[in-house]
């Protein structure tokens, strides 16, 4: 990818090449990287919860403590490109994930659809995937003290009915 004036620059640009601020508006804030995970320690095999990190608003589908985020105990991380291609449980509708293969914006992403990242975007469920329509459905689950992941995986079927609902 190289810069050209004439295309956007999630065409033109790889995403080491991106500002701080190209970087960010990639993001479609669908809050799949928010869900707490459980990586098997003998497979490395990773696998989704129904439960989502404290600091994820559900109402307005956003982190409540975004600013920071990094700099909590929880362990948010904040993505570069090497961790785009090193995390492997990104899902496949994630924009940074889908550029760093190649891929083009799904329809309905906010930089095509001209829409700020927000809850009430207008965009459909079908085109950008916010946590709450996934996972509600299965039983969504706010992390807290006292939830065990563990008791609430989400296996594949379950999301695929989920997300057909």
């Amino acid at each position: 990818m190289n810069d050209s004036p004439s295309k956007p620059f999630w065409e033109s640009k790889s995403l080491v090449q991106m500002t701080a601020a190209e970087w960010e508006s990639l993001c479609d804030g669908c809050g799949l990287c928010c869900l707490v995970r459980i990586e098997d320690e003998n497979t490395g095999q990773v696998y989704d919860t129904n439960v989502v990190c404290a600091h994820y608003d559900c109402s307005v589908r956003e982190c409540s403590s975004y600013e920071s985020r990094t700099g909590l105990s929880d362990g948010c991380v904040q993505l570069t490109p090497a961790l785009v291609e090193q995390f492997d449980w990104l899902p496949d509708s994630c924009a940074y994930r889908r550029h760093a293969s190649g891929l083009p914006l799904l329809p309905g992403h906010p930089l095509l659809a001209g829409a700020e990242r927000e809850s009430d975007s207008g965009l459909a469920a079908e085109q950008i995937i916010h946590v709450v329509d996934l996972y509600e459905p299965v039983g969504l689950i706010k992390n807290g003290p006292d939830v065990i992941p563990e008791q609430h995986l989400v296996f594949a079927d379950e999301l695929a009915n989920a997300s057909d609902q």
